[in-house]
């Protein structure tokens, strides 16, 4: 089963993915007429966790802040989507998804090194240190990309096996 569909640039949980307990009980809680705030912690839920959402490309700091600003107006994660994120999280990545994020959050303390560091040269320099920084920080890319096209289809297959699964007829509540 499809959990989340994007329509017009926002995902939206689909009518299967509010099977899952965890979204269910974000959707039942809350009471406005079009659903509008648990819509959009239904879509901080997918852009935090999905590395399918195009905030995925941003460091996990950049990613939680921009995600919490443009959907909660800068709110915070509740107990309720917590758990909601871990369930999206366990249905969705596995060993490939989890070693792609390290690698992410190794290439943001790369990024943070080249960005921080200062050049110094003679006898004492650094420069030897950040040439080879530079070349191990190329092979490491290239192991990302690799890693990433590697986790979407872990993702994929994940996301389609979930498909067999479905339950239909429950009907949910207010």
């Amino acid at each position: 089963m499809e959990i989340f569909n994007i329509v017009g640039d926002n995902p939206v949980v689909t009518p299967e993915g509010l099977y899952i307990p965890e979204l269910t009980k974000l959707w039942k809680r809350d009471k406005t007429k079009n659903k509008t705030k648990a819509q959009s912690e239904l879509a901080v839920i997918y852009h935090l966790i999905d590395p399918r959402s195009v905030y995925a490309k941003l460091s996990e700091e950049e990613r939680i802040e921009l995600v919490l600003a443009d959907y909660l107006n800068g709110g915070k994660v509740d107990e309720a989507m917590e758990e909601a994120m871990g369930k999206y999280k366990t249905l969705i990545t596995g060993h490939v998804s989890r070693y792609y994020a390290s690698l992410l959050k190794i290439m943001d303390a790369v990024t943070f090194y080249f960005g921080t560091a200062k050049v110094t040269g003679g006898k004492d320099g650094n420069i030897a240190q950040i040439n080879s920084a530079m070349n191990n920080a190329y092979k490491t890319m290239q192991s990302l990309d690799q890693a990433k096209k590697s986790a979407d289809k872990e993702v994929e297959t994940k996301v389609s096996k979930l498909k067999g699964g479905a339950k239909f007829g429950i009907v949910i509540e207010e």
